[in-house]
């Protein structure tokens, strides 16, 4: 009995002293000086009668700064943690209502990187929304490359209008070629609030019908307002899934999983690599319709340019999309316990973000820290 009673006392209190240790040494580990520049002109803010209608929107960006914060990455100029609410080109919520444009890059000093998570834009700014990057900010960036900045964009930075010369800027930086095709899955055809209005009447407007789609699909669409809808198991089996290529296993892991968020099809020019690549397994019929884009089952994710001084990234997907609540992550294996409980639903990005994303962007952060001796400054 008395062995019983004080196994009873000792194993919940060695529980309690190893949660504890795990906070305890996450708050003593090295900090990592790291200069990292984020544009995201997508950040929500909405605004009724002056007021803040709703919180505030960081999708776009937080996860990533989540990222950062867990592996210690500071500012170099206070060895403070990043603010994913404050320290981040785009949209701001300023005071009594109001919203800060604080869209456009502008650096004093080499970045270390830089990250272009989206450029869509909002209505939150007074003026006219500004879908994509502009020239100024395509300038700053091709000088920061030139100088040693390791280099991340990712879907939505492309201006959406037809014929716009930004485009071929990106695409010249990146070494990459849009098709002017994007797709998303959605988990049930059938659910209409998870499919956005222009689907639909696209849809009516190419095939004269209207929607009666059930089930998981592939909504493929455009820029020349063409779509076309896969079915699962009419037009393909399992589910759109995203992994790192065999050559690159040693270098970022065995990284696969299944893909619920937009996507694009590109093509990447001579000599860029593609480290990633999305697959759709297609049926007979599913490659009939697939034919009307790509000759092949699977498509870049992520490709890679390798410059003199540090990579170029390109991310064919809305990947640091962070959906979720934000998330604790100051103790020691925070992520691998995240990574844990995470798991395949479909329709949700956090087994995506966890699983994939978060140990990818890892390996980079590693690379730009390495390489952020290397860089040369802008004045010169």
């Amino acid at each position: 009995m008395n062995k019983f009673l004080h196994a009873v006392f000792i194993v919940p209190a060695l529980i309690i002293l190893f949660i504890a240790s795990a906070f305890i040494v996450w708050q003593f580990m090295p900090k990592h000086a790291l200069n990292v520049v984020v544009l995201d002109k997508t950040v929500t803010i909405n605004i009724i009668n002056d007021n803040y209608n709703k919180p505030v929107q960081y999708r776009k960006h937080m996860g990533f700064y989540w990222i950062l914060r867990y592996n210690h990455y500071v500012k170099p100029s206070n060895n403070e943690y990043y603010d994913y609410k404050r320290d981040y080109y785009g949209p701001k919520a300023g005071i009594n209502g109001t919203v800060i444009d604080n869209t456009s890059i502008k650096l004093s000093s080499t970045p270390d990187l830089i990250y272009l998570s989206d450029a869509y834009g909002t209505d939150a700014i007074s003026r006219e929304p500004q879908s994509g990057l502009t020239p100024n900010e395509v300038s700053v960036v091709s000088q920061a490359i030139l100088h040693g900045s390791t280099l991340v964009g990712e879907f939505n930075i492309e201006p959406s209008n037809i014929g716009n010369p930004v485009k071929n800027d990106i695409e010249s930086i990146f070494g990459i070629k849009y098709s002017g095709w994007t797709g998303r899955l959605v988990a049930d055809l059938a659910n209409l609030n998870d499919i956005p209005a222009w689907v639909l009447k696209l849809y009516e407007s190419n095939y004269h019908k209207q929607w009666n789609f059930v089930g998981s699909g592939i909504v493929l669409a455009s820029n020349d307002s063409k779509i076309i809808i896969l079915q699962q198991g009419k037009d393909y089996t399992n589910s759109l899934n995203i992994k790192i290529k065999e050559a690159y296993l040693k270098k970022y892991g065995n990284l696969k999983v299944n893909y619920y968020n937009w996507f694009e099809i590109l093509t990447p020019e001579n000599g860029i690599e593609t480290v990633a690549e999305f697959n759709i397994p297609l049926t007979y019929d599913g490659r009939l319709k697939f034919n009307k884009i790509s000759s092949a089952d699977s498509f870049p994710a992520i490709t890679l340019k390798r410059n003199e001084d540090a990579p170029v990234y390109y991310f064919a997907g809305d990947f640091n999309d962070y959906v979720a609540q934000e998330q604790y992550g100051d103790f020691v294996f925070a992520d691998t316990y995240n990574r844990i409980f995470a798991y395949d639903k479909p329709g949700d990005n956090a087994n995506f973000f966890w699983n994939f994303y978060t140990p990818f962007m890892e390996v980079v952060l590693k690379d730009a820290e390495y390489n952020s001796a290397n860089k040369t400054p802008l004045n010169k």
